[in-house]
């Protein structure tokens, strides 16, 4: 793997985490109205507004990483690419809305409106990935695609539900809930539906971590640290879903590495070419550094102007 795949498949992962703990959100915003008020409302404002950033940086860096790659891309998941930004449009639309809204007898319609319309977004986004690795629903080789086995294959619908159990029980542990049976049954569904999707159609990865399995020690003392942290009640453990999640979206990209649509394709065949991938990088690195710092200073503020405004309205 070269440094301009690797740095790609680290923005991806960043972004992925984000976008899980988003999807995390809205499930709680279905099931839980108030709960979802009280626990995860307080983070949305700034992570829809980083997710989205950071989603700009990432599509530009694929540009840019993969310029023989985006054609077939762009053929091939045009149609779920484009229901994504419309749902995800209306969605950020009627998040805004909700927000300025005095009627608050309306809250439960808002926060099921934005989980769904969230979902939605998330079930287009996770298509088109789940179809680049296994080639679920497309021939890209002539290039052609078929609609309804693109969205309603076996794999694709099973990565769904693995990662809608991932999210919920992440989201459990970074919003504070304590429900440590369904957290254990949603954890254990979630990897058993990855092993069985990936066992079905993409079992190269699966030969992957039986090959190279120390690395996945990584994400094991990851998940050792977590599992102690949450059972003991400590007050961190909020901050370990990040890198658990981090680190776990890119452990999986390394064993899928370099392969696309079910080892139909290698992804090192379509990345930029030497110089100009050195250029990527130092520009990539760059934008990084900068929008790492922007991000961040846009979180403390947002949550430093919400600690001012509880302090002088405490009833608020």
């Amino acid at each position: 793997m070269n440094d301009l795949i690797l740095l790609n498949y680290i923005i991806f992962a960043a972004l992925f985490t984000l976008l899980l703990l988003e999807l995390a959100g809205a499930i709680i915003s279905i099931l839980d109205t108030d709960l979802y008020k009280r626990k995860a409302l307080v983070y949305l404002a700034p992570l829809w507004e980083i997710t989205g950033t950071l989603s700009v940086f990432y599509l530009v860096n694929l540009v840019a990483t993969y310029p023989g790659l985006l054609p077939t891309i762009d053929y091939l998941y045009l149609a779920p690419i484009l229901a994504a930004a419309v749902f995800l449009i209306a969605r950020d639309t009627y998040l805004a809305y909700s927000e300025l809204s005095l009627e608050k007898r309306e809250n439960r319609k808002h926060a099921r409106a934005y989980g769904i319309l969230t979902i939605l977004t998330m079930f287009l986004i996770i298509t088109a990935l789940s179809s680049s690795v296994s080639g679920g629903g497309v021939n890209p080789t002539q290039p052609s695609v078929n609609l309804i086995s693109l969205l309603f294959n076996k794999f694709n619908i099973l990565i769904f539900a693995a990662i809608i159990a991932l999210a919920s029980s992440c989201g459990m542990i970074f919003f504070g809930l304590k429900y440590p049976k369904t957290l254990a049954i949603l954890a254990t569904s979630s990897a058993l539906l990855l092993l069985a999707a990936l066992k079905l159609h993409a079992p190269y990865i699966l030969t992957g971590m039986a090959n190279s399995p120390a690395y996945l020690t990584p994400i094991l003392v990851l998940l050792v640290l977590l599992s102690a942290a949450y059972l003991t009640g400590s007050r961190y453990t909020k901050y370990l879903v990040l890198p658990f999640l981090f680190i776990g979206i890119l452990t999986f990209e390394f064993f899928q590495y370099p392969y696309l649509f079910g080892g139909a394709t290698n992804l090192g065949n379509f990345t930029a070419t030497q110089p100009t991938a050195e250029y990527i990088i130092l520009f990539t690195l760059a934008g990084a550094v900068f929008l790492g710092v922007a991000l961040g200073l846009f979180f403390y503020v947002h949550h430093s102007k919400r600690r001012r405004t509880k302090a002088i309205y405490p009833k608020t």
